[in-house]
């Protein structure tokens, strides 16, 4: 390459492993056509193996941690960045401070951000032009105030309007200091560059709607592991995929035993010797990556938390029994269940609790139809047809 550039991807807030998924392709093939690639994120070493093999550098993301108060409900994008930093002009000071020493140590052409706020904010003050990429959750609507995180509540919409207030009155005197142009609404943060790339189908995108979008389609891990090795039963089988620590996991156990059903379930965040002590006759539980294409061709239902196991379940024409914990998981169920497209259970679920749920849903003909209607929908559809046509936008910024 004749020109080649420095390209900066920045995730600071969550959990990293679904913007991850998006991200990394976007980096391989930015590499791939001789760009230098850094990475800025909240735990590195999720990606330090790959990082190495593509000779990546990577950087812990500067971010404000600190834990909940008591009683803490978001209801906002708004109150998300009020518990990460943006509550007192000290703070966000420091944050931005951080990422201008990232941009100055690493000199990069063009950031893409990935649920990346404050780097956004810190681009804006610096002049560099930023790609905005993320799924439904990460990346809101452009509404005035932005919408709520909770639309299965009544929330009085005072209580949004205080909040973006707050963060903005801190925002843009802290903005302001350091030479960026002030921020009208909080959606100004993810309007300030053309270039929007929203990894999402209409159907699960978190907000309801959105109105037109250009919705890239979703983006998740292709889940390979180990070949799928089902218990012996002629019972419809269950793929679960969930974190070990969830509330309800150790009924969601007790459930698939008391019913019969040949699962197998992945947990992530336990330790190998509490998977096997976990283990049934017949529900296999393991730590290992399952080889999730396989996993989801040889079952009949999906129980699972979040969007990154819903969408490739539901492509696979296999409903779901949704257990979210966190609001963004809560959000997809709110679109998943009007839409007959699976179940849900509260994280409160009691062992009976589940084994009715699981009675549901194996008793839902309908949720299985609607499963299929959806897979038609998108016949054929692979993550590479959203990771293409996106890294081709990133490239022509580049040009």
């Amino acid at each position: 390459m004749s020109n080649p550039k420095r390209v900066l991807f920045a995730c600071e807030l969550g959990a990293s492993l679904t913007a991850l998924d998006r991200l990394l392709p976007i980096a391989a093939g930015m590499t791939a056509q001789g760009h230098t690639v850094s990475l800025v994120l909240r735990d590195p070493s999720l990606v330090a193996d790959l990082a190495a093999s593509q000779s990546w550098s990577l950087t812990v993301a500067p971010a404000w941690r600190a834990a909940p108060p008591p009683g803490f409900l978001a209801v906002s994008y708004a109150d998300v960045l009020l518990q990460c930093g943006y509550a007192t002009p000290e703070t966000l000071r420091d944050l931005l401070a951080g990422w201008r020493q990232v941009f100055a140590l690493g000199q990069p052409d063009l950031l893409i951000a990935d649920f990346a706020p404050t780097a956004l904010l810190a681009a804006r003050a610096v002049g560099l032009p930023a790609v905005v990429l993320g799924n439904g959750y990460t990346l809101p609507p452009a509404t005035d105030p932005l919408p709520s995180l909770r639309p299965w509540e009544e929330i009085d919409p005072t209580r949004i309007a205080e909040s973006e207030a707050r963060v903005l009155a801190i925002v843009n005197p802290t903005l302001g200091a350091i030479g960026g142009a002030p921020l009208t609404c909080l959606a100004d943060l993810f309007q300030q560059t053309a270039t929007q790339i929203l990894c999402a189908f209409p159907e699960l995108d978190h907000y309801p709607g959105r109105g037109d979008a250009a919705w890239f389609g979703e983006v998740f891990d292709a889940g390979t592991g180990q070949p799928p090795d089902w218990p012996t039963g002629s019972a419809e089988r269950i793929y679960a995929r969930m974190d070990g620590r969830h509330p309800a996991f150790a009924g969601l156990i007790q459930a698939l035993d008391r019913l019969g059903l040949p699962s197998i379930v992945e947990a992530t965040r336990i330790s190998d010797e509490l998977a096997r002590v976990l283990c049934r006759p017949h529900v296999h539980v393991g730590i290992a990556p399952t080889d999730r294409a396989a996993a989801l061709a040889s079952c009949d239902f999906v129980v699972c938390q979040d969007i990154a196991t819903v969408a490739p379940a539901l492509l696979a024409t296999r409903p779901v029994l949704m257990m979210p914990w966190p609001v963004e998981q809560t959000m997809t169920l709110y679109r998943v269940a009007p839409q007959g497209l699976g179940h849900g259970v509260p994280p409160s679920a009691t062992a009976d609790d589940m084994e009715a749920a699981l009675r549901r849903l194996l008793d839902d003909a309908a949720c299985r139809q609607r499963a299929a209607a959806f897979a038609r929908l998108y016949d054929g559809y692979t993550p590479e047809m959203a990771i293409e046509p996106a890294l081709a936008e990133c490239l022509d910024l580049l040009a």
